[in-house]
């Protein structure tokens, strides 16, 4: 593939716009990368960037053991609004992974709020290069070869533009019911985006352990025996490779100290060290944390629970809980 001067490439992370640099000769001030990873925290329906981002990088701030570095994907788009109204072309670059869709969610939204045309998009899909890794991965996790593997772009059609559009809207709503009919099978999406999509159910707490998917990953690459946190996450992540849901070791590492908060009733980590690097910091399993897992007692029981997934508060507070069944997510009136 070759790009013209006067185009714009929108992707997500810092690394895959390394890897559009490089192997494609894109000048840095063409290439818009988001820095967020959508699928963690909290999401609303896009609007005003500045008081859109307050909520998000007060997330990452609780999240993140550093300062967080560069613009907002917000920021990004406002500051290059006319160039981005006068390019010549304008390319999206997609894989089946769950950021990249909540990415073309939020920038079919902002299009829209900075009057811009989103019949200018062009989208890359990725999904070959995916197919040659035997799995599917964050974009920045692949070489610059497997490059050449990438399709042709597509234009932005009206159904794709529903399908992300809808998959915006059930990340940010309040509760999880459009989440749940976009991933029921007889709905007309795409199977790559409902496999990514579907994924998201399991990060809500299992029914009967209390624990979302990656919390209950995380107690199990833990022991009895003190272990550092790069040996629990590093384990995590080799057992989680090839997953449309990716969401990084350092909001894994945050997950791990929120398991081990002393403020909690009943801790289900025990941790000591820094606290702040994954080297230098260790873990074991508490009594509460091997009960938890071996079935004998539920995390929300012990510890209550306060939550985000998306638009969707996760509290004892709320009138209903939902919890991950295996297949789908159901409310609760109370913990079963």
């Amino acid at each position: 593939m070759q790009f013209g001067e006067n185009e714009f490439h929108i992707m997500h992370g810092e690394e895959m716009g390394g890897v559009v640099r490089t192997e494609f000769g894109v000048p840095p001030s063409r290439l818009i990368c988001d820095p967020d990873t959508l699928c963690c925290g909290p999401l609303a329906p896009l609007g005003d960037p500045e008081e859109w981002d307050k909520p998000r990088l007060a997330y990452w701030a609780t999240v993140e053991t550093r300062e967080p570095e560069g613009s907002t994907l917000w920021q990004q788009l406002v500051a290059v609004r006319d160039r981005l109204a006068n390019a010549d072309a304008i390319y999206l670059w997609l894989g089946p992974a769950m950021a990249e869709s909540l990415l073309t969610g939020f920038v079919l939204e902002a299009f829209d709020l900075l009057e811009l045309d989103v019949r200018r998009l062009r989208l890359i899909d990725l999904e070959p290069v995916f197919g040659a890794l035997g799995g599917r991965h964050p974009l920045g996790a692949f070489h610059t070869n497997l490059m050449e593997l990438a399709g042709p772009w597509q234009p932005m059609d009206k159904q794709t533009e529903a399908c992300y559009r809808q998959i915006w809207r059930a990340a940010t709503t309040p509760t999880p019911e459009l989440l749940i009919d976009f991933c029921r099978p007889d709905t007309p999406w795409p199977s790559p985006l409902k496999e990514g999509m579907r994924a998201w159910l399991a990060w809500y707490p299992a029914v009967k352990s209390g624990l979302g998917f990656w919390d209950e990953m995380l107690l199990n690459n833990s022991g009895a025996n003190p272990a550092t946190a790069a040996q629990t996450v590093g384990g995590c992540l080799r057992h989680s490779s090839g997953l449309a849901v990716f969401p990084g070791d350092g909001w894994l590492f945050h997950r791990l100290r929120r398991l081990a908060n002393p403020d909690l009733p009943w801790p289900l980590l025990e941790m000591a060290g820094d606290g702040l690097t994954f080297r230098h910091t260790l873990t074991k399993l508490t009594d509460a944390g091997i009960d938890v897992l071996n079935g004998d007692d539920n995390a929300i029981v012990l510890n209550g629970i306060d939550d985000r997934i998306g638009g969707v508060r996760l509290s004892l507070g709320e009138d209903r809980l939902w919890f991950y069944d295996g297949e789908t997510l159901a409310p609760a009136a109370r913990i079963p």
